[in-house]
């Protein structure tokens, strides 16, 4: 999944897109766009300068869409289609959640729909059975986090369960503490597009 961000104001205007965590050794610096290389010469970020000339979007975190792909191409001459629609916002259920002593943490058993997956939560609302928005790795969170599989008191956690603030959504439907609580309208496996809504 890439990242794409963008800011009319405090980001004067640019489209930001990241598409590697990996570090920028090169430059390519033109008067409409901006490119960052790895030391494979693969790309990092693309900056896409006064944007709204070519699409007039809302501010934040935006969906990479076939209108910006175009927009993209037309402008540096690179496909990244295969991002298109790329969401890594899954329907889970955890499966099982047991208390870790002495912490406000849990470890608990999440199923995505084709995996059972390790997650610590520190949310006091998560338990059994209960369908939550799960960030698996590889995920950018609105505010540009990318989650990554790691270890929390020697436990692994290969992904992360959601809160409404985290995704930043203001919809009433959810809950407003804890990880969002979802009803059996959702389905497990499928995608959470409301991040993106």
């Amino acid at each position: 999944m890439i990242g794409t961000f963008y800011n009319k104001n405090s980001l004067k205007d640019t489209l930001m897109i990241n598409i590697s965590d990996s570090q920028p050794v090169n430059f390519k610096e033109e008067q409409k766009y901006s490119m960052g290389f790895d030391e494979k010469n693969n790309i990092c970020f693309i900056n896409i300068f006064n944007f709204s000339k070519y699409l007039e979007s809302k501010e934040g975190f935006i969906k990479y869409s076939f209108e910006i792909n175009n927009i993209v191409n037309r402008i540096c001459n690179i496909d990244l289609s295969e991002h298109i629609n790329d969401n890594d916002f899954i329907v889970a259920e955890v499966v099982e959640c047991e208390p870790i002593e002495g912490t406000h943490l849990h470890k608990c058993k999440v199923f995505n729909g084709i995996n059972t997956l390790d997650i610590v939560c520190g949310a006091k609302n998560v338990r059994r059975q209960l369908k939550v928005v799960l960030a698996q790795v590889g995920a950018i969170l609105p505010n540009g986090l990318k989650i990554n599989k790691g270890k929390l008191l020697n436990y692994n956690s290969f992904g992360m369960l959601c809160s409404k603030k985290e995704l930043n959504i203001d919809s009433e439907d959810f809950n407003d503490s804890g990880i969002i609580e979802l009803d059996s309208n959702y389905q497990v496996g499928q995608k959470f597009d409301k991040i993106f809504a």
